[in-house]
């Protein structure tokens, strides 16, 4: 049997984004799993394109430059290291090129038994079963508190994301008890954001049968759709904070204007009056260090801004811009659009309206591992029936 460059570039993607999402591990463990995928990537990356006789185009070429050139700035004006400017580089560019030079495919016309999947599948029913027996899987539903959520995530509104796109990967591949186990976290996970996004991919997959959704316009204004999004969600925090007193705020998931939203639009505010307050910003962020300058690191001991406690900023564009500098997120933002222009198709459309929405309640999205899988279940094609 040949094992092509495809497969093993497919599956080790997989296998990645499995341990990532769905496996406890400590720390040093996961760098040294992020390091070793990265160099076998870099490795098929360049052999495919000297063996394929592949080359850069000018425009990868110019990005490829602005990005190093950006990086090598902030090692040399920051104080707060180049970490996860780095990272998130380099999982960008590992995303981009396997994507544009052919080596993620899904070989779905071949049928074969997927043991990544149900070593995914056999890792949630446990984990369920876990959850039922010791409380925490009906704790989103009956009471205030929040303790049912993937382990490796440690957050509610993390694990709906995640377990979004597993669903959209099985739904894809015509995988029925991926589909149910899936539907079981996502309804007891207790998201209110996922619910809403669950209706916003129902309503785009039934729309787009009907030929009413012009997909060329969608790709021509990818940037365009993302800053609108952003400048609602940054209009909707200003106003918030400003404009509704705190007496109108209510408890939590007692009404749409909770003390989660309150906190949430606060902190939103806040890293924008940061960010408009000091040049620097223009260069360079806080990168890794994030949560220790904000102060609120430490849940329990966190900052306070206008009467809520602080919380990294929840909008793409604002946590970008307070981790990276302006410069390098406007670099980043660019490159990204491009890479989802040339992959969005009506077959996958729905995913994009989806994950557009919940990138406005959240901000790692269009980042780092979540960009990741976001770009995996963009190429997943219908297993055949």
């Amino acid at each position: 049997m040949t094992i092509k460059k495809t497969d093993i570039v497919y599956y080790t993607t997989y296998a990645y984004l499995l341990f990532n999402f769905f496996i406890l591990a400590d720390n040093s463990f996961s760098r040294f799993i992020d390091l070793l995928y990265f160099v076998l990537m870099a490795f098929f990356i360049a052999l495919h394109l000297a063996k394929n006789k592949i080359k850069i185009t000018n425009i990868e070429f110019c990005f490829i430059i602005l990005f190093g050139g950006l990086i090598i700035t902030q090692f040399f004006l920051s104080q707060y290291g180049i970490s996860d400017v780095l990272k998130t580089t380099i999982v960008f560019f590992i995303a981009y090129f396997i994507c544009n030079t052919g080596l993620l495919i899904d070989n779905n016309n071949r049928k074969r038994k997927d043991i990544l999947y149900f070593i995914t599948i056999s890792y949630l029913i446990f984990f369920l079963i876990k959850s039922y027996y010791d409380g925490s899987l009906l704790s989103n539903t009956t009471s205030m508190a929040n303790n049912f959520y993937l382990q490796s995530l440690g957050d509610k509104n993390l694990s709906a994301i995640v377990m979004f796109l597993f669903f959209y990967f099985c739904y894809k591949k015509r995988y029925i008890l991926g589909i149910i186990i899936s539907a079981i976290y996502m309804f007891f996970l207790g998201s209110r954001m996922l619910y809403i996004g669950i209706a916003i991919f129902v309503f785009v997959e039934v729309i787009k049968k009907y030929k009413v959704l012009n997909i060329n316009l969608i790709k021509k204004n990818i940037l365009l759709l993302i800053i609108i999004s952003q400048a609602m969600v940054w209009g909707i925090s200003y106003y918030v904070t400003f404009n509704v007193s705190t007496n109108e705020v209510s408890t939590y998931k007692e009404g749409l204007m909770d003390s989660s939203n309150a906190m949430r639009a606060r902190s939103n505010v806040y890293a924008a009056e940061t960010i408009k307050k000091n040049i620097r910003f223009i260069i360079h962020g806080y990168d890794s260090k994030i949560l220790d300058v904000l102060g609120v690191s430490d849940r329990l001991h966190s900052s306070s801004y206008l009467g809520y406690r602080l919380v990294q900023p929840h909008s793409l564009l604002l946590n970008l811009m307070l981790r990276y500098g302006i410069l390098y997120s406007i670099i980043y933002m660019l490159s990204v659009s491009y890479l989802i222009k040339k992959m969005i198709t009506r077959e996958n459309v729905s995913l994009f309206a989806t994950y557009l929405f919940m990138n406005m309640i959240l901000h790692l999205m269009f980042s780092g591992l979540y960009l990741l899988f976001f770009i995996f279940d963009m190429k997943m094609e219908p297993n055949p029936k």
